[in-house]
């Protein structure tokens, strides 16, 4: 047999070599960073370069869902990541689900707060106080609502927002749009005079009530801690709200 040339290994060890190159799997993803609303669908767009399967898992599925062809929808307000998988190769992409709706501020201050802190979140803004028996309730009024604190022993027990469709048309559309951007569905209730449609936040500690009173238009959103939510303490809440002029 004749000895192979030195331009012959050398052309052979070129081929090979490309060979294996060529053999190289790559992941491709487009959109590494997307940004979308509540119900909005955005493809991640991945592909590879030998055609094997690509998987898809989100890490917070309240935030935003993603089936196996890569498309990722948003649910509630927040960010998340999305793993992108092909055989031993991983990308990732981040998702943000931001809200349409921003009817109420939400820069409020947070259950347990003290008075202090109340009073001071809301400066310069006109207010009202009434006290009750075991408690103190602090209305602080806006141009389309108004947000409503329970203090009990000096700390806030309980927020609310109320407003009025019939007043403010847009409320009907945008105060419902605001729920569902931020929390968890978790019942209802249809009544003749008044609907009431149950939430959890999204770390489900705080309950979130809305209440409808079909007759004169108001909204109340009720918040109050899980473990110490009940239907009486919401219920006397929404009333308090009702009738603040």
């Amino acid at each position: 047999m004749k000895k192979l040339s030195l331009l012959t290994i050398i052309v052979l060890f070129v081929f090979v070599s490309c060979s294996k190159d060529d053999d190289k799997n790559e992941l491709f993803v487009k959109n590494k960073n997307i940004t979308l609303f509540h119900n909005e669908a955005i493809n991640i767009e991945a592909s590879n370069t030998n055609g094997s399967p690509i998987t898809y898992t989100t890490e917070d599925e309240l935030t935003a869902t993603v089936d196996s062809k890569g498309i990722v929808r948003g649910e509630l307000i927040g960010d998340t990541k999305v793993l992108v998988k092909n055989e031993d190769l991983t990308e990732m992409v981040f998702v943000t689900v931001k809200p349409k709706s921003k009817v109420f501020n939400e820069n409020v201050a947070p259950i347990g707060s003290s008075k202090e802190t109340v009073l001071n979140k809301h400066k310069g803004i006109k207010k009202i106080e009434r006290k009750t028996n075991s408690s103190l309730m602090i209305v602080f009024f806006y141009e389309k609502y108004h947000i409503d604190y329970i203090l009990k022993e000096g700390k806030v027990i309980g927020i609310g927002y109320a407003t009025n469709i019939l007043k403010y048309p847009n409320m009907a559309t945008d105060v419902p749009l605001f729920m569902e951007e931020r929390y968890i569905p978790v019942s209802s209730e249809e009544g003749y005079d008044e609907s009431k449609y149950y939430f959890l936040t999204k770390d489900k500690k705080i309950s979130v009530t809305m209440g409808l009173d079909k007759n004169d238009g108001t909204i109340i959103i009720a918040y109050f801690p899980l473990e110490k939510s009940n239907y009486n303490k919401i219920t006397a809440f929404m009333h308090m709200a009702k009738n603040i002029d």
